[in-house]
C-alpha cells in the first residue's frame, strides 16, 4: 500500500502530506493502470509528441482555483521537473478570471464551457466530451479535482472512463440528504466511489467515507489548502487593484462614520 510507504513522522504540514501521498501514488499505480484507448486525439497527440502529463489539475470554479491553486504551487516548487498540466473548465469565467492572477497559475488548457441559460445536463454533456479529449491528449499518470462542483464529479468520470486514477481534495463532506445541497452532494457522493484517493479536511469527513466502505488505505485527513491559500495571500505584497480596493474601504468606512 503506498500508505505503508510513508514515514508520517516526518511529513509535515498539510500540503506537504497531501503532495506527497499524490507524488508516490502517481507512480506507484501508473504501471497498473491501462493507458487510455487508442483514440484519434490519443494518436494524434503521439504523433505531435505531446508529452504525457504527470499530473492534471482541473477547475472550473472560483473556490476550486484557491483551493487547488497551492497544491499547484507546491508541485512547482518541490517537483520543477514534473509536467503538471492546470485545465481551467470555465464552468463560471468571470469568477475564475478575477482570482487566477493572484497566484501567477498559467493554465494550460481552457475548456470554455460557460454557455448562457445553460443547464446542468447542457453543462455535463459538453464537460465530459471536452475533459475526455484533453485526457486523452495528455494521458496523465493522476488526475487532481478539488470540492464537489460538477466541473469534479465530470473530470472523475472521465478520468474513470479512461482509467486514469483520480485524487480528490476536500473529500468526505456529507450532508445525507441527496437534494440538499444540490446537486453538491450527489456529486461528492460519486467522487467517494471514483476517486482511487480521498484527501479529507477533517477526522469526520474521513469517517464518513469509511462508513461509505472506502478501503482505510486511501483516505488521507490532511486539512483544507483553504488555509494554505489564505496564507500564501497574506505573505504578498498588495497588488494595485488591492490597493484600490482598499483605498474604496477607507474611503466608505471614512464618510460612514463622518456622519
Amino acid at each position: 500500500m503506498v500508505s505503508d510507504l510513508l514515514p508520517w513522522k516526518d511529513v509535515g504540514g498539510s500540503l506537504v502530506k497531501l503532495f506527497t501521498v499524490l507524488c508516490l501514488f502517481a507512480f506507484a499505480t501508473w504501471s497498473l493502470t491501462s493507458d487510455p484507448s487508442w483514440t484519434p486525439s490519443f494518436r494524434v497527440a503521439v504523433k505531435q509528441n505531446i508529452p504525457a502529463a504527470d499530473a492534471m489539475v482541473f477547475f472550473g470554479t472560483r473556490p476550486e482555483v484557491i483551493k487547488t491553486a497551492p497544491i499547484v504551487l507546491e508541485f512547482a516548487r518541490v517537483k520543477p521537473s514534473w509536467n503538471v498540466v492546470v485545465v481551467s473548465t470555465g464552468q463560471h469565467r468571470e469568477m475564475i478570471d478575477s482570482v487566477l492572477p493572484i497566484f501567477n497559475i498559467n493554465v494550460h488548457e481552457d475548456l470554455h464551457l460557460m454557455a448562457h441559460d445553460q443547464t446542468l445536463a447542457s453543462l455535463s454533456a459538453a464537460a465530459i466530451m471536452s475533459v475526455t479529449q484533453v485526457l486523452q491528449k495528455y494521458r496523465p499518470k493522476v488526475v487532481l479535482v478539488q470540492g464537489d462542483t460538477t466541473t469534479a464529479m465530470i473530470v472523475g468520470l472521465a478520468a474513470f472512463y479512461q482509467k486514469i486514477p483520480v485524487a480528490h481534495v476536500e473529500a468526505g463532506l456529507r450532508t445525507g440528504f441527496n437534494y440538499s445541497p444540490f446537486p453538491e452532494e450527489m456529486n461528492r457522493r460519486l467522487l467517494g466511489s471514483l476517486a482511487s484517493l480521498h484527501f479529507c479536511p477533517t477526522e469526520l469527513n474521513a469517517e464518513n467515507l469509511l462508513r461509505e466502505n472506502v478501503n482505510r488505505s486511501t483516505i488521507f485527513v490532511t486539512g483544507n489548502p483553504v488555509v494554505d491559500a489564505l496564507f500564501y495571500t497574506i505573505h504578498r505584497e498588495p497588488t494595485e487593484a488591492t490597493m484600490q480596493l482598499m483605498q474604496s474601504v477607507r474611503v466608505l468606512a471614512s464618510s460612514s462614520s463622518s456622519s
